[in-house]
């Protein structure tokens, strides 16, 4: 999370915009369209000026900032993988573990054990 608010440090206000409406929305299901409809400019054009602001597209950022929100879940409940998958936004656990283990290079019951271990 801390990585995702220092892309955001040099960011303009249209960026910054897309990251409050994620904080705001990331457990709902979220399309391109919706989020540029929200901050009222073209979905191109959303996509163009978060990238250059940020290195990533709105569609990458949602989904660290998910994960990011995941690993506070593994971390700091008992959730189960799919509760925790759907309280983030996903409808499909399966995928989840996919984009969990993309962005952390663990599934999210490995995440979870070796943060335990690594605590005591």
């Amino acid at each position: 999370e801390d990585l995702l608010r220092l892309r955001l440090g040099r960011a303009g206000d249209l960026s910054r915009a897309l990251a409050a409406y994620v904080a705001d929305h990331y457990a709902a299901p979220l399309s391109r369209e919706e989020i540029s409809a929200a901050l009222k400019v073209s979905p191109n054009y959303l996509s163009r000026v978060f990238r250059r602001d940020t290195g990533l597209t709105p569609w990458q950022y949602l989904n660290q900032y998910r994960m990011a929100q995941a690993q506070k879940l593994l971390i700091g409940t008992g959730l189960s993988v799919t509760e925790v998958a759907q309280q983030v936004g996903f409808n499909d656990p399966a995928y989840f573990v996919r984009v969990f283990h993309k962005e952390t290079g663990k599934a999210p019951l490995q995440y979870r054990l070796q943060y335990r271990k690594s605590a005591k």
